[in-house]
């Protein structure tokens, strides 16, 4: 049962990322939306100690359950990433001006094992993966779906000392 578990989620994400996606855009607050997924987090692995200082409300206007599985994908990789007794994820939210357009920024930082500098830009790409048994679809479908909001996406990372990924949304 759970090999079967496991194609039916490997077959879902190739549909997913395959598929052409139109968004169901409805505006929410996006700190509820986070806390929310932090919450699911935190009861999951209690091991990982999830800091989220909410900034209030942050009205946004996108798809909900396409940006709730974007953070989702993100959330997982920083848990896969880390080992040992100390282990921690910051997700801050935050307004930011790029290049005279006004952005929320969700920003995800761990501590984990972070990614070396030569792998850095196809962590996005389809099928690549460092994990033994991932298939490298989850930050695939995160950047795609980002990029349907008109949004952007960056990743700072060092091996050793964790990685940090920045998710920008157009504010309305």
């Amino acid at each position: 049962k759970s090999e079967a578990d496991k194609c039916r989620g490997i077959v879902q994400n190739l549909t997913d990322f395959s598929r052409e996606e139109s968004l169901s855009k409805t505006r929410f607050n996006l700190t509820e939306m986070i806390g929310s997924r932090v919450a699911i987090f935190r009861e999951t692995y209690g091991r990982v100690e999830f800091v989220f200082p909410p900034p209030g409300d942050m009205p946004v206007c996108a798809d909900r359950e396409k940006l709730d599985q974007a953070l989702t994908n993100i959330f997982l990789n920083s848990v896969q990433a880390m080992e040992g007794d100390k282990r921690e994820i910051t997700v801050l939210l935050d307004r930011r001006h790029i290049e005279a357009e006004k952005f929320l920024c969700v920003e995800v930082k761990d501590n984990g094992c972070g990614i070396p500098k030569d792998k850095l830009e196809r962590i996005f790409g389809p099928f690549f993966t460092t994990k033994s048994n991932g298939l490298g679809m989850g930050l695939a479908l995160t950047k795609k779906i980002v990029d349907l909001h008109n949004g952007r996406i960056e990743v700072d990372s060092l091996p050793g000392k964790g990685t940090c990924i920045r998710i920008f949304l157009p504010e309305i």
